[in-house]
Protein backbone atom coordinates (compact mmCIF):
# COMPACT_ATOMS: atom_id res chain seq x y z
CA UNK A 1 0.00 0.00 0.00
CA UNK A 2 1.54 3.47 -0.77
CA UNK A 3 1.97 5.99 1.57
CA UNK A 4 0.32 8.66 1.31
CA UNK A 5 2.06 12.55 2.75
CA UNK A 6 0.97 14.06 5.91
CA UNK A 7 1.59 17.65 5.69
CA UNK A 8 1.24 19.11 9.78
CA UNK A 9 -0.46 22.08 9.11
CA UNK A 10 -3.53 21.73 11.58
CA UNK A 11 -2.99 20.45 14.89
CA UNK A 12 -5.42 17.47 15.75
CA UNK A 13 -7.29 17.49 19.05
CA UNK A 14 -4.37 14.23 19.94
CA UNK A 15 -2.03 16.63 18.52
CA UNK A 16 -2.48 19.13 20.72
CA UNK A 17 -2.88 17.09 24.08
CA UNK A 18 0.78 15.57 23.28
CA UNK A 19 2.32 19.18 22.42
CA UNK A 20 0.85 20.71 25.59
CA UNK A 21 1.87 17.38 27.11
CA UNK A 22 5.53 17.98 26.03
CA UNK A 23 5.48 21.97 26.95
CA UNK A 24 5.06 20.97 30.51
CA UNK A 25 7.61 18.71 31.20
CA UNK A 26 9.80 20.74 29.37
CA UNK A 27 8.05 23.54 31.54
CA UNK A 28 9.24 21.18 34.66
CA UNK A 29 13.06 20.95 34.35
CA UNK A 30 13.63 24.55 32.65
CA UNK A 31 11.20 26.86 34.32
CA UNK A 32 13.04 29.83 33.14
CA UNK A 33 12.79 29.34 29.39
CA UNK A 34 9.16 31.03 28.66
CA UNK A 35 9.97 31.62 25.32
CA UNK A 36 9.49 28.20 23.91
CA UNK A 37 5.41 28.53 23.51
CA UNK A 38 6.35 30.99 20.80
CA UNK A 39 8.86 28.45 19.27
CA UNK A 40 5.80 25.54 19.32
CA UNK A 41 2.58 27.73 18.56
CA UNK A 42 1.81 30.36 16.82
CA UNK A 43 -0.70 32.90 17.42
CA UNK A 44 -3.80 31.50 17.01
CA UNK A 45 -2.53 27.88 18.34
CA UNK A 46 -4.05 26.23 14.97
CA UNK A 47 -0.73 25.45 12.98
CA UNK A 48 2.97 24.20 13.76
CA UNK A 49 5.69 26.45 13.47
CA UNK A 50 6.93 23.88 10.66
CA UNK A 51 7.41 22.79 7.04
CA UNK A 52 8.18 19.24 8.27
CA UNK A 53 6.08 16.72 6.54
CA UNK A 54 5.83 13.05 7.48
CA UNK A 55 5.17 10.05 5.86
CA UNK A 56 2.16 7.86 7.59
CA UNK A 57 0.38 4.35 5.96
CA UNK A 58 -3.29 3.58 6.42
CA UNK A 59 -2.37 1.26 9.37
CA UNK A 60 -0.99 4.51 11.24
CA UNK A 61 -3.20 5.85 13.87
CA UNK A 62 -4.03 9.48 15.05
CA UNK A 63 -2.30 9.26 18.46
CA UNK A 64 1.26 7.52 16.36
CA UNK A 65 0.97 10.03 13.91
CA UNK A 66 0.92 12.77 16.71
CA UNK A 67 3.17 11.66 18.86
CA UNK A 68 5.70 11.10 15.96
CA UNK A 69 5.36 14.74 14.94
CA UNK A 70 5.38 16.36 18.14
CA UNK A 71 8.30 14.20 19.13
CA UNK A 72 10.60 14.87 15.78
CA UNK A 73 9.40 18.52 16.02
CA UNK A 74 10.83 19.25 20.33
CA UNK A 75 13.70 17.06 19.42
CA UNK A 76 14.60 19.65 16.45
CA UNK A 77 13.88 22.37 18.64
CA UNK A 78 15.78 20.90 21.67
CA UNK A 79 13.05 21.00 23.83
CA UNK A 80 13.76 17.75 25.21
CA UNK A 81 15.81 17.50 28.16
CA UNK A 82 18.25 14.90 29.19
CA UNK A 83 17.54 12.73 31.73
CA UNK A 84 19.37 13.72 33.93
CA UNK A 85 17.24 17.12 34.65
CA UNK A 86 13.78 15.07 34.95
CA UNK A 87 15.05 13.04 37.53
CA UNK A 88 16.28 16.21 39.48
CA UNK A 89 12.68 16.89 39.10
CA UNK A 90 10.78 13.59 39.98
CA UNK A 91 13.13 12.95 42.90
CA UNK A 92 13.16 17.20 43.85
CA UNK A 93 14.28 17.23 47.68
CA UNK A 94 11.54 19.63 47.75
CA UNK A 95 8.50 17.11 46.93
CA UNK A 96 5.19 18.88 47.87
CA UNK A 97 3.36 15.77 49.72
CA UNK A 98 0.75 17.96 51.33
CA UNK A 99 -2.21 17.15 49.60
CA UNK A 100 -1.84 13.52 50.95
CA UNK A 101 -2.28 14.58 54.12
CA UNK A 102 -6.45 13.66 54.34
CA UNK A 103 -5.42 10.60 52.89
CA UNK A 104 -2.94 9.48 55.11
CA UNK A 105 -4.34 11.60 57.97
CA UNK A 106 -5.29 7.72 60.05
CA UNK A 107 -1.78 6.55 59.37
CA UNK A 108 1.08 7.50 62.30
CA UNK A 109 4.17 5.82 63.11
CA UNK A 110 4.53 3.23 61.09
CA UNK A 111 7.64 1.03 59.52
CA UNK A 112 7.66 2.33 56.17
CA UNK A 113 9.06 1.06 53.18
CA UNK A 114 8.88 2.93 49.36
CA UNK A 115 9.02 0.52 46.34
CA UNK A 116 11.29 1.89 43.75
CA UNK A 117 11.42 5.20 45.53
CA UNK A 118 14.52 6.33 43.84
CA UNK A 119 16.77 8.56 46.04
CA UNK A 120 14.82 9.16 48.98
CA UNK A 121 13.57 12.45 48.51
CA UNK A 122 9.90 11.45 48.03
CA UNK A 123 10.59 8.77 50.71
CA UNK A 124 11.56 11.12 53.47
CA UNK A 125 8.72 13.70 52.72
CA UNK A 126 6.01 11.33 53.11
CA UNK A 127 7.38 9.52 55.70
CA UNK A 128 7.74 12.77 57.45
CA UNK A 129 3.78 13.21 56.79
CA UNK A 130 3.03 9.96 58.36
CA UNK A 131 5.88 10.52 61.34
CA UNK A 132 7.53 6.88 59.99
CA UNK A 133 10.33 4.90 61.96
CA UNK A 134 13.57 5.79 61.40
CA UNK A 135 14.98 4.74 59.32
CA UNK A 136 12.69 4.88 56.09
CA UNK A 137 13.64 1.78 53.90
CA UNK A 138 13.63 2.26 50.14
CA UNK A 139 13.85 -0.54 47.56
CA UNK A 140 15.44 -0.05 44.37
CA UNK A 141 16.82 -2.71 41.67
CA UNK A 142 19.38 0.48 40.82
CA UNK A 143 21.61 1.13 43.65
CA UNK A 144 21.70 4.09 46.04
CA UNK A 145 23.91 5.31 48.76
CA UNK A 146 22.03 4.93 52.72
CA UNK A 147 21.97 8.23 54.48
CA UNK A 148 21.05 8.42 58.31
CA UNK A 149 17.43 8.75 57.96
CA UNK A 150 16.59 6.01 54.52
CA UNK A 151 18.39 2.95 54.31
CA UNK A 152 18.60 1.44 50.24
CA UNK A 153 17.96 -1.65 49.68
CA UNK A 154 18.93 -2.73 46.14
CA UNK A 155 16.92 -6.31 45.15
CA UNK A 156 16.44 -7.96 41.50
CA UNK A 157 12.63 -6.65 41.19
CA UNK A 158 11.74 -10.39 42.19
CA UNK A 159 13.05 -11.97 45.58
CA UNK A 160 12.43 -9.82 48.53
CA UNK A 161 15.13 -10.16 50.99
CA UNK A 162 13.92 -12.07 53.79
CA UNK A 163 14.78 -9.30 56.45
CA UNK A 164 12.13 -7.58 55.50
CA UNK A 165 8.89 -10.18 54.98
CA UNK A 166 5.97 -8.87 57.09
CA UNK A 167 7.60 -6.29 58.41
CA UNK A 168 6.04 -2.91 57.23
CA UNK A 169 2.83 -1.17 58.48
CA UNK A 170 2.74 1.56 55.46
CA UNK A 171 4.03 0.78 51.75
CA UNK A 172 4.01 3.20 48.97
CA UNK A 173 4.55 2.25 45.41
CA UNK A 174 4.45 5.17 42.83
CA UNK A 175 4.18 4.72 39.29
CA UNK A 176 6.42 1.42 39.70
CA UNK A 177 3.58 -1.34 38.73
CA UNK A 178 3.08 -0.62 34.99
CA UNK A 179 7.05 -1.33 34.90
CA UNK A 180 6.45 -4.34 36.10
CA UNK A 181 5.82 -7.40 33.33
CA UNK A 182 4.05 -10.18 35.89
CA UNK A 183 2.02 -8.17 37.88
CA UNK A 184 0.07 -10.09 39.93
CA UNK A 185 3.37 -12.29 41.26
CA UNK A 186 5.00 -8.63 42.08
CA UNK A 187 1.72 -7.75 44.05
CA UNK A 188 2.03 -11.10 45.93
CA UNK A 189 5.94 -11.73 46.24
CA UNK A 190 7.22 -8.19 46.74
CA UNK A 191 4.26 -5.53 48.21
CA UNK A 192 1.78 -8.48 49.94
CA UNK A 193 4.99 -10.08 51.31
CA UNK A 194 6.71 -7.20 52.66
CA UNK A 195 3.44 -5.84 54.54
CA UNK A 196 2.41 -6.73 58.29
CA UNK A 197 -1.23 -7.86 58.71
CA UNK A 198 -3.75 -4.66 58.46
CA UNK A 199 -0.69 -2.55 56.59
CA UNK A 200 -2.00 -0.02 54.49
CA UNK A 201 -0.40 0.40 50.55
CA UNK A 202 -0.68 3.80 48.65
CA UNK A 203 -0.37 3.53 45.38
CA UNK A 204 0.14 6.30 42.85
CA UNK A 205 -0.88 5.28 39.11
CA UNK A 206 -1.74 5.96 35.95
CA UNK A 207 -5.65 5.68 35.01
CA UNK A 208 -4.68 4.05 31.36
CA UNK A 209 -8.19 2.78 29.34
CA UNK A 210 -7.27 2.61 26.05
CA UNK A 211 -4.18 1.68 23.43
CA UNK A 212 -4.05 5.56 22.36
CA UNK A 213 -3.51 6.59 25.59
CA UNK A 214 -0.94 3.93 26.50
CA UNK A 215 0.73 5.30 23.43
CA UNK A 216 0.61 9.11 25.05
CA UNK A 217 2.25 7.95 28.09
CA UNK A 218 5.23 5.74 26.15
CA UNK A 219 5.72 9.32 25.11
CA UNK A 220 5.80 10.72 27.84
CA UNK A 221 7.83 7.86 29.73
CA UNK A 222 10.72 8.15 25.72
CA UNK A 223 11.10 12.16 26.91
CA UNK A 224 11.91 11.25 30.82
CA UNK A 225 14.46 8.73 30.66
CA UNK A 226 15.54 7.93 27.02
CA UNK A 227 19.13 8.96 26.79
CA UNK A 228 19.61 12.08 24.16
CA UNK A 229 21.92 9.96 21.91
CA UNK A 230 19.29 7.30 21.42
CA UNK A 231 16.19 10.19 21.12
CA UNK A 232 18.64 11.69 18.24
CA UNK A 233 18.03 8.60 15.79
CA UNK A 234 14.45 10.25 14.88
CA UNK A 235 16.12 13.14 13.52
CA UNK A 236 16.18 11.97 9.63
CA UNK A 237 12.97 10.25 9.86
CA UNK A 238 10.06 10.91 7.52
CA UNK A 239 7.94 8.49 8.18
CA UNK A 240 5.61 8.71 11.57
CA UNK A 241 5.68 4.55 11.41
CA UNK A 242 8.98 4.43 11.66
CA UNK A 243 9.20 7.05 14.03
CA UNK A 244 6.70 5.76 16.49
CA UNK A 245 8.56 2.01 16.17
CA UNK A 246 11.96 3.69 17.01
CA UNK A 247 10.50 5.33 20.03
CA UNK A 248 9.21 1.94 21.11
CA UNK A 249 12.02 0.07 20.27
CA UNK A 250 13.92 2.40 22.62
CA UNK A 251 11.93 1.81 25.57
CA UNK A 252 11.38 -1.54 24.70
CA UNK A 253 15.08 -1.70 25.25
CA UNK A 254 15.68 0.58 28.10
CA UNK A 255 13.43 -1.69 30.38
CA UNK A 256 15.32 -4.79 29.51
CA UNK A 257 13.20 -5.90 26.52
CA UNK A 258 9.66 -5.32 28.15
CA UNK A 259 7.25 -3.13 27.30
CA UNK A 260 4.87 -1.19 29.71
CA UNK A 261 2.33 -2.22 31.31
CA UNK A 262 -0.11 0.29 31.97
CA UNK A 263 -4.32 -0.50 33.76
CA UNK A 264 -6.94 1.08 33.89
CA UNK A 265 -7.81 2.68 37.84
CA UNK A 266 -10.95 0.17 37.55
CA UNK A 267 -8.73 -3.24 36.53
CA UNK A 268 -5.51 -2.38 39.05
CA UNK A 269 -8.42 -2.37 42.04
CA UNK A 270 -9.70 -5.32 40.93
CA UNK A 271 -6.34 -6.83 40.73
CA UNK A 272 -5.40 -5.92 44.15
CA UNK A 273 -8.88 -6.85 45.75
CA UNK A 274 -7.72 -9.90 44.26
CA UNK A 275 -4.38 -10.02 46.26
CA UNK A 276 -6.47 -9.70 49.15
CA UNK A 277 -6.70 -6.06 49.53
CA UNK A 278 -9.65 -3.57 50.87
CA UNK A 279 -9.87 -0.29 49.22
CA UNK A 280 -10.14 2.70 51.63
CA UNK A 281 -9.88 5.38 49.30
CA UNK A 282 -10.29 5.96 45.43
CA UNK A 283 -8.25 9.13 43.68
CA UNK A 284 -9.34 11.14 40.83
CA UNK A 285 -7.12 10.66 37.78
CA UNK A 286 -6.28 14.25 37.46
CA UNK A 287 -3.69 16.03 34.64
CA UNK A 288 -2.78 15.02 30.98
CA UNK A 289 -1.42 11.73 32.43
CA UNK A 290 -4.13 10.80 34.49
CA UNK A 291 -2.60 10.40 37.49
CA UNK A 292 -4.22 9.49 40.94
CA UNK A 293 -3.51 8.12 44.32
CA UNK A 294 -5.80 5.73 45.92
CA UNK A 295 -4.77 4.10 49.44
CA UNK A 296 -5.65 0.06 50.52
CA UNK A 297 -5.53 -1.83 53.69
CA UNK A 298 -4.28 -5.40 53.82
CA UNK A 299 -7.33 -7.83 55.27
Amino acid sequence: MKDTIYENKKLTVMQTQIMKLALALYAKTKPTADEYTEFIFNKNNSKLETSDKLKSSRSTTESQLAIATVAKYILKKKFIPPPSATEAVVNSATYNVSFMKPILEGINGPKYLDIGGGNGHKSTAIGNLVHAKSPIDVLNIDAYASSKQICHIQYDGIHLPESMIGVYDFITCFQVIHHVNDQSTFIESVIKKAMSLNGHLLIREHDCQTVEFADILNFVHWIYEVSLEEKAKIESMISADEIFKTIMTSLTSLYGGQSLKYLSQKDLESLLVTHGFELIHRGNPAGNQKIYESLFKLK
